[in-house]
């Protein structure tokens, strides 16, 4: 088991024989944000992050699993680009490379030396993999929807297919934000400077921001209340607190 304060503190988190190491700033800044970026997408997915794929390929997301679809993706980018292998071991205590094999017809990851054979990521544990990865990359899964029947469900994902293509041909992508934005915002809000924020852990960094963000809205909030444009009786104090847990 693990606490919050030892991911804080940038201990390695034990999965039975996996380690996972916490990456810090300057790693993500050596080998890019795409690629860091893609490489968390690849592990911490659900089916529901990416169901117009999933549609367009006539998979149902609900017929699924996050360990299925991680060997979706997975495979693939690991054993054909070095630079994705870099990135997992950033993350797992890991020199050698990864072998898939399939028992019952179930594909699990071996690390085999010295004709021993050892797993370490299977179904049974990859969602606890998941969680982890989650908490020390800020990572956030897309709100899962239910639908009352099936013509409702598609015609959302439909939806959520041609909002995604306009926003393809869209010019304007100044909306996202990206990690040097938030990295602007600890230096204009701590004691880190540019040549120290690096240092951090990016569980450290991600927490850092969340706490940034919730503090300045609950400012926003306030300053609304104690000038006669918000109405106090309908806002939940305890949920926008930034020190709460909502």
């Amino acid at each position: 088991m693990y606490s919050n304060l030892e991911v804080l503190a940038g201990d390695v988190v034990k999965i039975g024989n996996l380690k996972i190491k916490h990456p810090k700033l300057k790693d993500v800044k050596k080998i890019g944000e795409s690629m860091y970026s893609e490489f968390i997408r690849t592990f911490c997915f659900q089916p529901f992050d990416v169901v117009e794929s999933l549609y367009k390929q006539n998979i149902d997301y609900e017929e699924i699993s996050n360990y299925q679809l991680f060997n979706m993706f997975f495979p693939f980018r690991y054993y054909e680009d070095e630079n994705f292998r870099d990135i997992f071991c950033l993350f797992f205590d890991i020199d050698d490379v990864l072998v898939p094999l399939e028992e019952d017809g179930v594909v699990k990851y071996f690390i085999i030396t010295d004709d021993k054979k050892t797993v370490i990521i299977e179904e049974s544990n990859f969602e606890e993999i998941q969680s982890v990865l989650k908490m020390i990359t800020g990572f956030s899964n897309r709100k899962v929807e239910k639908f009352k029947d099936d013509l409702i469900k598609e015609m959302y994902i439909e939806d959520l297919i041609e909002t995604e293509e306009l926003a393809k041909n869209s010019k304007n992508n100044n909306s996202v934000i990206t990690m040097a934005d938030l990295v602007g915002a600890v230096i204009l809000d701590t004691s880190y400077t540019y040549e120290t924020v690096w240092d951090m852990y990016l569980y450290q960094f991600h927490s850092c921001t969340r706490m940034i963000l919730k503090r300045e809205d609950y400012r926003n909030t306030m300053t609304g209340i104690y000038t006669g444009n918000l109405d106090p009786k309908k806002v939940n104090m305890e949920k926008i607190y930034w020190l709460s847990k909502n």
